[in-house]
């Protein structure tokens, strides 16, 4: 097979990085994209076989700062950037009055739905009126009985709701007030920005990567340990009060502002052509 004439190779996993430089042998600029975090791509053994390829690239680009030096550990000397994913902009924003805590990821293990249910649980007869609503694709019978189970054991069948996955995010989160996100790992998550640029503060877990770098405790929404105290807690202080909830609600509408879609395609328009003319 011929290939067409290129003037950069942009490789989407490190898989690709391998195939273009030792299957193909494309002599082209390489641009390798990391999607995720970059210790948790670099942990599987086979990622031992794709490591020259990746550390040979022109650039390589993560979705965070703090991810350059996670690469530069394992490959010193790699050209290393940051350029985020985009956030969205919504003409719209939540209404911070409605006593709806929301939750959009898919149902997994990774994503720990069930420290919100036990968080939820510990606050629930404080917050009467308050309820938790989930959307998001259901993957595992398993995991869907354990929830199930939880939920009917703190009795809370009609105030958290696994509604599975929505066709109209933005309309979901406009009926919420407090985006919940308990994940344990994230590479730079659409989710939260989507939430952030909706002006919904967010509710985060200190040990989830990037997380715990775009929640900023107090300023825009509230971090916590990832324990059902520690999370029920930081629930429980933007639920009791408005004030702090529309202040950093704003607050987190307005950081979206440097992941719009203008700033980060200018980035990349930056970067092809310092490799196309380089």
């Amino acid at each position: 097979m011929k290939l067409p004439k290129a003037d950069v190779l942009v490789a989407y996993q490190p898989e690709t990085a391998w195939i273009a430089r030792e299957y193909l042998n494309l002599n082209v600029p390489l641009l390798l994209m990391l999607h995720g975090n970059p210790l948790h791509l670099f942990g599987p053994e086979t990622f031992d076989l794709f490591e020259e390829a990746v550390a040979s690239s022109d650039v390589i680009q993560v979705l965070m700062p703090e991810y350059i030096e996670e690469v530069l550990d394992r490959m010193p000397g790699a050209n290393v950037i940051h350029i985020p994913n985009v956030a969205p902009y919504y003409n719209s924003k939540g209404d911070l009055r409605n006593k709806v805590i929301i939750t959009t990821a898919r149902v997994d293990d990774d994503k720990r739905p069930a420290l919100l249910v036990e968080s939820f649980a510990l606050i629930k007869d404080r917050f009467p009126d308050w309820k938790c609503v989930w959307y998001g694709e259901r993957l595992k019978p398993s995991l869907d009985k354990r929830l199930e189970g939880l939920v009917e054991q703190y009795g809370l069948q009609d105030r958290v709701l696994f509604k599975g996955k929505t066709e109209n995010v933005e309309e979901k989160l406009q009926e919420a007030s407090i985006f919940a996100f308990p994940s344990a790992y994230e590479g730079f998550s659409l989710a939260l920005a989507e939430a952030f640029a909706m002006g919904l503060p967010a509710v985060g877990c200190t040990d989830c990567p990037s997380v715990n770098s775009l929640i900023r405790d107090g300023e825009n929404g509230a971090l916590a340990d990832p324990t059902p105290e520690s999370y029920a807690n930081a629930l429980a202080k933007l639920m009791e009060d408005q004030g702090l909830r529309e202040k950093c609600g704003a607050q987190a509408r307005m950081d979206m502002k440097q992941y719009s879609a203008d700033a980060v395609w200018e980035a990349w328009d930056r970067l092809l052509r310092s490799q196309i003319l380089s």
